[in-house]
């Protein structure tokens, strides 16, 4: 599923030629806009593996402009989960946060506290 929603945000990024305008013009200007992601790197496992082949292909069509920075994290979900816990103070967190579906209640708190956007309705609204 983590894998699923990564694609399909990334994927939209990539789609939108409104919002890759607009980030051009502002990377023209600002320099590239830093995008902090975290992922759990279980050493050659095929997320990881498709993980770093996503970011490698988004990082190409969009140089310059975005700017991938991402912390591997060692281990299971449950050391990528314990990991966004100790960010969760204000500005720490990552733009994107995957996997937290065995987390529910921290889920919970984060989007009650505006710290995470469910981005389904974007999903719904346009099914391509």
């Amino acid at each position: 599923m983590r894998a699923i929603v990564i694609t399909l945000l990334l994927a939209m990024l990539l789609a939108s030629p409104v919002f890759s305008r607009g980030a051009r013009e502002a990377a023209a200007e600002k320099g590239p806009v830093v995008l902090p992601m975290l992922f759990r790197e279980g050493g050659n496992d095929a997320n990881t593996r498709m993980n770093k082949e996503i970011i490698k292909r988004f990082s190409e069509k969009y140089e310059g402009i975005y700017e991938v920075k991402i912390e591997w994290v060692p281990g299971m979900a449950e050391e990528y989960r314990q990991k966004l816990k100790m960010l969760n103070s204000p500005g720490s967190l990552p733009v994107i946060v995957t996997n937290l579906a065995q987390e529910p209640a921290f889920a919970e708190m984060l989007m009650k506290n505006d710290r995470l956007m469910d981005l389904k309705p974007y999903f719904d609204a346009d099914p391509d």
